[in-house]
């Protein structure tokens, strides 16, 4: 099966993993369970065990199929995880358990990063020089294109906008920091100042579906989050100057309205002149498979597929 790339991202909830082809079409999706608090080894072992049948079920031999992989706080630059929040692999991390298990062509990448090609390739992307894709989910990603190039950095791991500051006094962040995007703007986020407001934890689906419904508590904590969501894209705006930015994730399933609410704030804090054929668009790639796609465009980019 040579037309198609597997394309595999590891999140620290669950490892989802798919044979994509060289149009964007996913055949058979499938996930398990990353169990990321166990050693290294041990997913490895795992992602064999899930990976190798669902490739021969296909008539994919691994040992020849491309692969890419998404792994959240992966450096490429430096071939190693630098301190993963959700994943306690850093010291047993190892890529050359990737390549016994995948001995042809294999390349792994940031997961920020990954979405961003697969953007490039495939989604709102597309025909785009200069752009930004922000994932919206537990944390908040970031990839940067600058003049059709991945920005990477000198540590691999460029482009951390979760961690730039959108208010000083604000709350902590996970990364020990405060006042972070991440912080005030990612479903975690949402989900805790909902807990505040009800006085129990919602899953975020409650919350959409609050949302949808116009509950004024749950309206209220989004017009508040708008807020520190605007501020944090003026700064990268104002940086990068960017033709698009691209709004994805589990996060942004709540609709044309939430995209409304940050639209109007940004109005009011961008600087005037980076709002000139600039556009903020939501992601059309799939929430639950877009990071799939990524994933393969990592090897397909490349004309490997």
């Amino acid at each position: 099966m040579k037309s198609y790339a597997l394309g595999i991202d590891i999140g620290g909830t669950n490892t989802k993993f798919s044979l994509v082809n060289a149009r964007g079409d996913i055949i058979e999706a499938q996930h398990f369970r990353t169990e990321a608090s166990e050693a290294f080894p041990n997913f490895i072992d795992r992602l064999r065990e899930h990976v190798y049948p669902y490739l021969e079920r296909h008539h994919a031999d691994y040992r020849q199929i491309p692969v890419g992989i998404g792994l959240p706080n992966y450096s490429s630059v430096k071939g190693k995880l630098i301190a993963p929040p959700n994943l306690s692999w850093e010291e047993d991390f190892s890529e050359a358990s990737f390549k016994e298990i995948f001995p042809g062509y294999l390349k792994l990448e940031n997961d920020a990063n990954v979405a961003a090609i697969g953007e490039k390739t495939w989604g709102q992307g597309r025909g785009c020089s200069d752009f930004i894709s922000i994932t919206v989910g537990t944390g908040i990603g970031s990839g940067i294109f600058c003049h059709d190039h991945l920005l990477t950095g000198s540590s691999g791991i460029a482009a951390e906008a979760g961690h730039i500051i959108v208010n000083p006094e604000g709350k902590p962040c996970k990364c020990g920091g405060r006042g972070h995007f991440e912080s005030h703007c990612s479903v975690r986020a949402i989900k805790d100042e909902v807990a505040k407001a009800f006085g129990e934890e919602l899953s975020f689906h409650q919350i959409v579906e609050h949302f949808k419904h116009e509950e004024p508590r749950i309206l209220d904590i989004f017009r508040d989050t708008a807020v520190y969501f605007a501020i944090g894209l003026q700064q990268l705006m104002a940086l990068f100057s960017p033709q698009k930015i691209i709004l994805a994730g589990g996060g942004m399933v709540v609709g044309e309205r939430y995209l409304d609410m940050i639209k109007k704030e940004l109005q009011t804090v961008a600087y005037q002149p980076s709002l000139s054929d600039f556009s903020l668009v939501v992601s059309e790639l799939s929430v639950a498979e877009g990071a799939i796609l990524g994933a393969a465009a990592l090897v397909i980019s490349e004309g490997n597929v």
